[in-house]
């Protein structure tokens, strides 16, 4: 069984998602990619405690965070690896206490044709950012 299915099958956590988020972003290790930004899609799954909510905002993880934690990455500049834009994002997303995993997925759209991309994707827990 996948860690990701355990978390969920265990009743302990729940997962917030936010789907095919495309951003054009200054990415690339090749001097032809540098030259200009490249559209790249980004999906991202954050796991946070399963805890009564009580329909209190108070209560939840805001999922608009994890917009935040991606524009707060690539605010830094021009990054060469895909390697790298998905580990950072992780660990931006993990810095607020309720996330306790994040998995996250990147894809360069530009790279091929017939729409087609290239891509990485990495799981973390909080415990693994130590």
């Amino acid at each position: 069984m996948r860690i990701e299915d355990f978390l969920l099958c265990s009743g302990k956590y729940r997962k917030i998602h936010l789907t095919d988020y495309v951003l054009d972003v200054a990415i690339g290790a090749y001097d032809s990619e540098r030259k200009g930004k490249q559209s790249v899609r980004f999906n991202v799954e954050a796991w946070v405690e399963n805890l009564p909510v009580e329909d209190d905002l108070s209560n939840v993880y805001n999922y608009e965070e994890i917009i935040g934690s991606i524009k707060e990455v690539l605010s830094k500049g021009h990054i060469d690896l895909q390697e790298t834009l998905a580990a950072s994002v992780a660990k931006q997303v993990l810095s607020n206490p309720m996330v306790k995993a994040v998995k996250v997925k990147t894809e360069k759209l530009d790279v091929l044709t017939d729409s087609a991309s290239f891509g990485i994707e990495i799981f973390v827990e909080q415990h693994d950012q130590n």
